[in-house]
């Protein structure tokens, strides 16, 4: 069910129409969700629809939130902070990275908040299998650790010289690959592996958005090296530019490509939506 009344109380011709809307509203047999029509943010859902998707209404709030932060973008390295940023004001870890795979190596591309860098220093490409992160790429699985002092998966000496307690490792997947991972940190010692269903829909909305700026930059990267084996104007020789070469078609399928949307975010839900969570 999707409402179309007034998001602010005080456009309700009168206290006890809203006050009869939000009862009809929340005790409705349905699942309902109130969402403004130019940003599709949710303005309120109802017991009942939370309890279809699984999820409580701040976490639907904070999955809604990082769908339209990282979607404004498909610039590689815009895409990775927002991402970040998201993963922070859903969970609050005290650190948070962001690692793509190239071949065997994990190259940080974010770390956030920003001085969570100076804590660390600097920090050197890792191999894939080696620390949490790296073990997390290899298997294809998230992995938690409440004491990194004490758990010999965690190989990496930087997090531990900078205090951190607690660690949790997500993969990002595309497809069958594995395109890197998402670190998170506590200085206290956390349970991350609670949120574990949250967490792994937090990721899977990041390795899509993600897949996506890595294409539109890889055939960037291939517009500007033909441009650059041209003569002028982008043609050989010189030559006339033929009709419609001045596309290209990578970018345009990057631009084109459908984000799918995260379980329970869409502003109709029924009950066959139930389990869509993932465990």
């Amino acid at each position: 069910m999707q409402a179309n009344a007034p998001a602010d109380p005080r456009d309700f011709p009168s206290p006890e129409a809203a006050g009869l809307f939000r009862a009809i509203f929340e005790q409705a047999a349905v699942g309902g969700a109130q969402i403004e029509t130019a940003t599709g943010r949710f303005l309120r859902v109802n017991q009942r629809y939370s309890d279809i998707v699984d999820y409580s209404r701040e976490e639907l709030a904070v999955l809604n939130a990082l769908g339209r932060a990282v979607n404004a973008t498909l610039a590689l390295e815009e895409t990775a902070k927002a991402a970040l940023t998201g993963m922070l004001d859903a969970v609050h870890p005290d650190l948070a990275f962001l690692f793509l795979r190239e071949g065997d190596w994990l190259v940080l591309r974010e770390v956030l908040p920003l001085a969570g860098r100076l804590r660390l220093g600097v920090i050197p490409e890792h191999r894939v299998g080696k620390g949490m992160c790296g073990l997390a790429v290899r298997e294809g699985r998230r992995l938690y650790s409440r004491d990194i002092f004490n758990d010999r998966r965690c190989a990496w000496e930087e997090c531990q010289q900078a205090g951190l307690k607690s660690f949790a490792a997500l993969p990002l997947r595309s497809g069958d690959q594995i395109i890197g991972v998402i670190g998170l940190a506590s200085e206290a010692e956390r349970d991350f592996e609670r949120q574990a269903g949250f967490l792994e829909t937090l990721a899977g909305q990041v390795s899509v958005v993600l897949a996506n700026a890595r294409l539109f930059e890889a055939a960037q990267g291939e517009l500007a090296k033909r441009q650059r084996g041209s003569g002028p104007g982008g043609n050989p020789a010189g030559q006339p530019a033929p009709r419609g070469s001045g596309r290209n078609p990578e970018i345009g399928r990057a631009l084109r490509r459908p984000h799918p949307p995260v379980a329970g975010l869409c502003p109709q839900t029924n009950d066959s939506a139930q389990g869509a969570r993932s465990q």
